[in-house]
């Protein structure tokens, strides 16, 4: 039975003979498959029954990262280069915190000078004081307790609190209804959010907001180990609309993808660039390692930082956690 982040995932019972049979080996011509079936996760009730893994309660990672807005007005390169320790801590089987402090190496987000929107605008600055944010040398990037807990057939929850970006801290809840080997699934999260104060990140802005969206997850079974989804819902600047993400998988692991979201802003009050858009490119950190890893390393370019359907950014989701539900996507 496989588990990520004590989460149940799937069942992998196999056929003793055909297990034998395999060890031993078959005469030329006569190879067949090893006989296997894929279930709903079944775990021991006592020690007694099988064997368990047990992963350690205290982790710790450091890792460079790599921020990027590419075409924008105000200069066609803007990023952010810099180092994430982070550290983890499995208080119960269910209960996990986390954080991450950020150290600022190199940055040239001195050249965003968007200071305000649109005059027709009434849309909260919730992502471009990012200039303000990243003038900080080193900060807390996040510090957050998430619960979670798999309630069977598929449905797995959590619940959240805390800095949960670094921009944003508050409380929140997923739910993901994911069967086992389906090309679907469906996922609600609800949020309350304040701002984080970015002269003084241990604290809150004047400004908060509910935010959430009803997510739909699709591997078209025509297009070989690629996900489309779709999130209907309302952002941080409390704008309502929907975001289309299309990625594609390949053997390698590495992952890319695009993604849009439209909104009832109108341009007018969005501002340049209409619409908020990306283009992303995941590597697994097993390509780079001697051991085996369940990391990755995530590279983003977005044309604009602006503040129409700007998403909450959760450490934690849970389609991305279950991915060994679905066999051929893992």
């Amino acid at each position: 039975t496989e588990t990520r982040y004590n989460l149940p995932q799937v069942t992998t019972k196999t056929d003793v003979n055909s297990l034998r049979t395999q060890l031993e080996g078959y005469p030329l011509g006569y190879e067949q498959t090893l006989q296997q079936k894929r279930l709903e996760p079944v775990l021991p009730e006592n020690t007694e029954q099988g064997y368990r893994i047990d992963n350690d309660r205290l982790s710790f990672t450091l890792s460079p990262t790599l921020t990027q807005s590419v075409g924008g007005a105000e200069s066609f390169y803007l990023y952010q280069i810099g180092v994430l320790g982070s550290a983890s801590w499995w208080a119960t089987d269910h209960l996990l915190t986390s954080g991450s402090v950020f150290a600022n190496l190199a940055n040239n987000y001195g050249r965003f000078n968007y200071t305000a929107p649109p005059p027709d605008s009434q849309l909260p600055r919730v992502r471009t004081h990012i200039r303000e944010y990243v003038q900080n040398d080193v900060y807390l990037n996040d510090l957050q307790a998430n619960y979670f807990q798999s309630f069977g057939d598929g449905i797995y929850g959590q619940v959240y609190g805390g800095y949960l970006e670094s921009m944003f801290g508050g409380v929140g809840a997923e739910m993901l209804y994911r069967p086992l080997d389906t090309d679907w699934a469906v996922g609600v999260n609800a949020n309350w959010v304040k701002q984080r104060d970015w002269d003084d990140m241990m604290r809150f802005a004047d400004y908060d907001a509910v935010t959430g969206h009803i997510t739909g997850y699709w591997k078209p079974p025509f297009a070989e180990n690629v996900l489309l989804a779709l999130s209907v819902g309302q952002y941080l600047a409390k704008d309502k609309g929907a975001t289309i993400d299309l990625s594609k998988r390949f053997d390698s692991g590495v992952v890319a993808g695009v993604y849009a979201t439209f909104t009832d802003v109108t341009r007018e009050e969005y501002g340049e660039g209409s619409f908020t858009k990306g283009f992303y490119i995941s590597i697994p950190l097993d390509l780079m390692t001697n051991s085996p890893s369940r990391s990755r390393v995530q590279v983003g370019w977005t044309p604009l930082t602006r503040d129409g359907g700007q998403m909450l950014n959760r450490k934690y989701q849970l389609y991305g956690m279950t991915s060994d539900r679905d066999v051929r996507f893992r």
